[in-house]
């Protein structure tokens, strides 16, 4: 069991406040993660490989994936919501997030491109 040490008397965490630390968390990550995406997606729309990629001969986070990151962020940071629409919300970018991989599988299978530029250039 977790316990936090406060001035020497050791106070069980109760679960109560596991709940409000795990809301707690999944907050900071689902932000971190929308931050995340938002910024790769950044470097593929401005062409900046540096933010593409971690190092510069390691392969770079696709698109899809940053929109993933982003997708699953704001469904984390939708969930802890009180009403109903930010339930709600966390439901429709959770499902986004779940839709996304066979999108991504069909975009590989039949070679069809969901970039802008590519339905521009035709």
């Amino acid at each position: 069991m977790l316990r936090f040490v406060s001035d020497s008397v050791e106070a069980p965490l109760s679960r109560n406040n596991r709940a409000t630390a795990s809301l707690a968390l999944a907050l900071i990550i689902g932000a971190a993660s929308i931050a995340l995406g938002l910024i790769v997606l950044t470097g593929w729309t401005f062409d900046i490989q540096a933010i593409k990629s971690v190092k510069p001969d390691w392969a770079t986070q696709k698109p899809n994936t940053a929109l993933g990151f982003v997708l699953a962020g704001s469904a984390l940071c939708l969930v802890q919501s009180q009403t109903r629409i930010g339930r709600d919300g966390a439901l429709v970018f959770a499902s986004a997030t779940a839709l996304l991989g066979p999108i991504t599988l069909i975009q590989y299978s039949t070679s069809i491109s969901a970039r802008p530029s590519s339905v521009r250039h035709r």
